[in-house]
């Protein structure tokens, strides 16, 4: 006899799941074996029927992640498996550990004595990147991976979105079919509240087009007619109306309930809508560069003021140097007007960061001819950077603005671990470290916000005499004895004390977009069509000096990562890729051979990776 560890978020349990474990108990499931390694070929076959025989299993045991997810708590998961294990049999629940790939792995290496079968059920191809989790079990030799197929089944997606419409007839497909109408109707009054809450939060403009067509607007009016569709009655009018109303919150907004449409009137409408984040990112990174001292920086605290708007001496911006902010007026000015300002109360910032603003009693130029001075240079400093910085943007490509995804969050975690670094080297500091929590904010708490990663972010840095070392790491989330841990991404640099800090600022950049992708290729943060396996053992035979320690350069991993590390540090160096590859090699002090082998390698490469670039 054999216990099946069946591991997954669950939020919700549906029918697909109740019928994967009923079939496990019941010996009717037609499981197909699997590894890590034949994966892809067993799952193929698992979806065309074929099938292994295996022990029988007389326990199956569940592992819910404890993580909240579209608004559906570990909780109201457990409740509702519950109400399943009545109609089931011998069913355990666990839930205490947050990753239940760890917490199904645990389980296994407490009772090495136990045959297990680890569960991944699979609908499609598009499940089977689900299968390479069985790496959680490496080094289980009492755990195999057993692949349950069920084509064409169930998808929380549309159990959540059939909860939604409250309508028995369409939701009750998504349960098992043994449940009591009142065990259901029980189980949607637990889940409508919590998707509710989490659905309107995020989709109310989605909710507002399914019941209402925009009426057509002239390109400057401030104000939106939403008339209700046919299917929309005057108490679905009403209902809407109050969400909306109370959801929007920003000065200047008015919301009014009229009998046939609701009227929203949204002063300067486009400017409300306006994102100036990315440019200030990039206008900073820019200063950066230009070596101008703004780190750390500023607090940065956007106001909307009808009434400084209206006061034609009114205030359009403000740095307070006793708390290291800057404050900007937006309220009917073009966005461009307010970057410049941003740009000006940057060099405020700069100033105050050198110690030269000094006490000044008054903002009167013409009463202190020491604050003259500090706005002459604010003006023309901060106009200055800002027309060289608008000059650049406009003369690169036009999708510099909008990076990829992988690049706009590898630019974030390169400017914290710079400004970290910086700061330890401005304290006189010898060393210092850091770690922030990376992840999406829906599901955990995080310091740093990514809806596409979830992994530890941690630096390490140390000043010396004269050494300068870059290094890094990322783990995808095992230790040596196979358990799943939190994935981690590191920095470590070894600088002296008198550093080149454009030189520093563009290895941060390299190391981080490299680990970013070794990220992707295993574990939890795996993408698909980047999974590799791993190679330990070629990198144990370099290490141990019994392979040329060249081969590093052609591992499969490290071809992928170091493209992408290089290839953003060339963007955001503004050199020629080839000429940043070039130095890389040499600095590896590779041999020429080797060189030409490895080149003619990653030239091979570049293509699949997309990189229009030639080496």
């Amino acid at each position: 006899m054999a216990t099946a560890l069946y591991p997954g978020a669950f939020k919700p349990p549906h029918r697909g799941h109740f019928e994967v474990v009923k079939k496990l108990l019941d010996g009717t499931h037609n499981g197909k074996l699997y590894t890590k390694d034949t994966s892809d070929k067993d799952a193929t076959a698992a979806l065309a029927g074929k099938t292994d025989k295996i022990d029988p299993i007389d326990k199956v045991v569940i592992f819910i992640g404890a993580k909240e997810r579209n608004g559906i708590s570990t909780d109201i998961s457990v409740a509702i498996w519950e109400v399943y294990k009545k109609y089931l049999g011998n069913v355990e629940l666990y839930y205490e550990v947050s990753n239940p790939m760890q917490n199904a792995s645990s389980y296994a290496k407490k009772r090495p004595d136990e045959k297990f079968y680890a569960i991944t059920g699979i609908r499609s191809e598009e499940d089977m990147i689900d299968l390479k989790r069985i790496s959680s079990f490496k080094n289980r030799e009492n755990v195999e991976g057993l692949i349950i197929s069920a084509p064409g089944g169930t998808r929380a997606t549309d159990f959540r979105q059939a909860i939604l419409s409250g309508n028995l007839d369409s939701v009750r497909d998504f349960f098992p079919k043994e449940l009591k109408r009142e065990e259901i109707l029980g189980i949607i009054r637990m889940l409508k509240d919590s998707i509710i809450a989490e659905r309107m939060q995020k989709a109310l403009e989605e909710t507002m087009q399914n019941l209402f067509e925009e009426e057509k607007v002239e390109e400057r009016t401030t104000a939106l007619s939403l008339k209700p569709t046919k299917s929309a009655d005057r108490a679905q009018l009403l209902t809407l109306f109050n969400r909306i109303r109370n959801q929007i919150e920003t000065p200047g907004v008015k919301v009014v309930f009229k009998d046939d449409h609701i009227e929203v009137g949204l002063e300067d409408y486009r400017q409300d809508q306006f994102d100036f984040k990315p440019y200030m990112a990039s206008l900073l990174e820019h200063m950066i560069d230009e070596g101008m001292k703004i780190v750390p920086l500023p607090e940065i605290t956007i106001k909307r003021d009808v009434n400084e708007a209206g006061n034609f001496f009114g205030k359009t911006a403000y740095y307070d140097p006793n708390v290291k902010e800057v404050v900007l007026y937006v309220e009917g000015r073009h966005p461009k007007d307010i970057m410049r300002s941003f740009s000006h109360e940057m060099i405020h910032h700069m100033q105050n960061l050198e110690n030269r603003l000094g006490s000044i009693g008054t903002s009167n130029t013409n009463e202190d001819d020491n604050l003259l001075k500090i706005e002459q240079e604010a003006y023309l400093k901060g106009n200055i950077t800002f027309r060289n910085w608008e000059d650049k943007i406009k003369n690169q490509d036009k999708e510099v603005m909008a990076e990829g995804k992988y690049d706009k969050l590898t630019n974030v975690l390169s400017k914290i671990a710079f400004e970290f670094f910086k700061d330890v080297h401005d304290r006189g500091d010898k060393k210092g470290e850091f770690t922030f929590k990376v992840g999406n904010p829906d599901h955990d708490n995080v310091d740093i916000e990514s809806r596409e990663f979830e992994f530890d972010f941690m630096g390490i840095v140390k000043y010396t005499k004269d050494e300068y070392k870059v290094d890094g790491g990322a783990n995808a989330g095992y230790d040596d004895d196979g358990d799943e841990i939190q994935p981690m991404l590191n920095v470590a640099f070894k600088i002296p004390k008198n550093p080149d800090w454009q030189e520093v600022s563009m290895d941060i950049k390299d190391v981080v977009r490299h680990e970013l992708e070794h990220l992707t290729q295993d574990g939890e943060n795996v993408r698909s069509g980047k999974y590799l396996p791993d190679d330990k053992d070629l990198r144990d035979l370099m290490d141990a000096g019994m392979l040329d320690k060249d081969l590093y350069f052609t591992l499969d991993k490290e071809v992928d990562a170091m493209i992408q590390g290089l290839y953003y540090k060339a963007k955001k160096s503004k050199k020629p890729f080839a000429d940043v590859v070039d130095d890389y090699l040499n600095k590896a002090m590779i041999s020429l051979d080797n060189k030409e082998k490895v080149l003619n390698l990653w030239r091979k490469r570049l293509p699949a990776l997309g990189i229009k670039q030639r080496l």
